[in-house]
């Protein structure tokens, strides 16, 4: 991950987690790796990872199941198509 001064670092890693879930690293249903694996990956504290993570749980891209992990749920395509569709209408000038 390439770090972006402008944005904070666990928004960064917040967007490197959608994009890794849109390109089906992870496909619905997948466990990710967990806090601590993702906070050594990244070089961040743990904390970080868990304020990385919960813009996903919030947005139904990730749940997290206690004492089992987190997943992608399985409405995860159907919500990055839904942003993407969000996303063009603005750019096209038709949205907001």
């Amino acid at each position: 991950m390439k770090k972006r001064v402008a944005q904070p670092v666990y928004l960064q890693i917040a967007d490197d987690l959608r994009t890794r879930i849109q390109s089906e690293d992870w496909g619905p249903g997948s466990m990710l790796p967990s806090r601590a694996d993702l906070a050594r990956e990244y070089g961040v504290a743990l904390m970080t990872i868990q304020k990385a993570i919960q813009p996903l749980l919030e947005e139904g891209l990730l749940v997290a199941s206690h004492r089992r992990g987190t997943f992608v749920s399985e409405s995860a395509q159907a919500v990055l198509d839904t942003d993407s569709e969000v996303d063009a209408r603005v750019a096209d000038g038709a949205g907001v």
